[in-house]
């Protein structure tokens, strides 16, 4: 993931008794280029999902294979037998 970092200073003066006072602001933009988020079709869950139960793959397995968090397997899962 590419971080790109952007700091803009203010500075703002004014005179206060007789007292020049300036007061600097600094104020960092972090940007992040992020990916679009992904998409799965009905039969890529429920593919994933038969891996699971049938082929009895183990959901670390295919977490890591997928880049997906367990508990979105077990949610199609849920949704599978609704």
């Amino acid at each position: 993931m590419l971080k790109v970092a952007f700091v803009r200073v203010y500075c703002v003066s004014w005179i206060w008794r007789n007292e020049l006072i300036e007061l600097f602001y600094v104020q960092k933009e972090n940007t992040t280029m992020t990916r679009s988020r992904r998409k799965f079709t009905a039969q890529e869950k429920a593919a994933v999902v038969k891996r699971f139960l049938v082929d009895k793959t183990p959901v670390s397995e295919l977490c890591d294979e997928l880049n997906l968090q367990p508990t979105q397997i077990y949610t199609w899962q849920k949704q599978l037998f609704e």
